[in-house]
């Protein structure tokens, strides 16, 4: 099956990966990346077509295609269980982001995209009362859906349960945490971190099955944290405590 991609970072990711099937380009587009698309597309044999902006204006489902639209396979399906499986065989302790309701399509493309940066081995979402993966997602997660795989899941609560009988380590991200983030010393082990949307944060249920629910320290006169930029920092702490920073 086939999807429409939008963007310029994001098609180029895909062309890389594999997954392109034809590549539209606006007429009079310049950029030093749309030079990098031609010469990839025209590498990998995939048909490019300049057409009127206009046309991708008409076509385009984010409204911000960047003068750069592409037909594309979806990715090849991999499960968490799968991606949880593989990071053990490579003798690495598992890392998996459990996002809880995230519905702004921007929030979650940018938790997907820092997930991917910051090594995490699979992410999963809701089915239902969280933003679906459409083309806004794919533009703002800028190529990171060929990266890390994201799975939609019934029940994130049974899913979680499913991942502790795995071995994971389950470390909630919320503001009224009583742990703070950095000190935590389960973020070494096989984990999953669960990060929740902005205003309800993380549901009580799921704080209520974390072994641990941490917080970020940060300027209490300032206010709390947009729910992108706190899931970052907190994959970046898994990260640094691993002694993976390069």
């Amino acid at each position: 099956m086939s999807d429409q991609l939008e963007g310029r970072r994001p098609v180029l990711a895909a062309l890389r990966a594999g997954r392109v099937r034809a590549l539209y380009l606006a007429d009079g587009a310049h950029h030093a990346i749309i030079d990098d698309l031609r010469l990839e597309a025209t590498r990998r044999q995939i048909p490019i077509e300049v057409v009127p902006r206009g046309r991708l204006d008409a076509w385009s489902s984010t409204g911000k295609h960047q003068g750069v639209i592409a037909d594309v396979e979806r990715p090849a399906r991999v499960g968490w269980v799968q991606a949880l499986e593989a990071a053990q065989r490579d003798g690495r302790a598992p890392f998996l982001v459990a996002l809880d309701g995230i519905q702004d399509p921007g929030n979650l493309g940018a938790l997907i995209r820092s997930a991917a940066a910051f090594g995490a081995d699979a992410i999963v979402i809701p089915e239902v009362r969280a933003a679906p993966l459409n083309p806004t997602v794919a533009k703002a997660a800028a190529g990171a859906l060929d990266h890390v795989p994201v799975e939609a899941v019934r029940s994130l609560q049974a899913t979680l349960e499913q991942a502790k009988e795995l071995g994971l380590w389950l470390v909630a991200l919320a503001e009224e945490g009583a742990a703070d983030l950095e000190a935590c010393r389960l973020l070494t082990e096989p984990v999953a971190l669960i990060i929740g949307a902005e205003g309800r944060g993380v549901s009580r249920t799921l704080r209520l099955a974390a072994d641990v629910v941490v917080t970020i320290d940060t300027d209490v006169t300032f206010g709390t944290l947009n729910a992108s930029v706190a899931g970052a920092i907190a994959m970046h702490s898994v990260r640094r405590s691993r002694g993976q920073e390069r």
